[in-house]
């Protein structure tokens, strides 16, 4: 769907832009385990697979990425602001 992650949280479906989605602290947001990671410039793609095995794409910003870098295979906490998570309804 473009630039949007599809989850399931809490039993419904929700839609969450890459770009809103950022590093969240240990124990916070939602766990995951990084399985790629792409420098784009002014940005780095994370990619991330959920213990609900659901793909996850965060576009964080280089300064933020670099202040604590992730590598595949680690696991990683990963937060939006609550406004950007859309339900979805079937």
């Amino acid at each position: 769907m473009g630039g949007h992650n599809l989850l399931r949280l809490e039993g419904a479906a929700y839609a969450v832009r890459s770009d809103a989605v950022r590093l969240a602290g240990p124990g916070e947001g939602l766990a995951a385990v990084a399985t790629a990671v792409e420098y784009q410039g002014d940005r780095v793609a994370l990619s991330a697979r959920t213990g609900a095995d659901e793909e996850i794409v965060a576009l964080i910003p280089e300064e933020a990425f670099f202040a604590r870098p992730i590598s595949p295979g680690e696991a990683v906490s990963l937060g939006w602001d609550a406004g950007r998570a859309h339900r979805l309804e079937a």
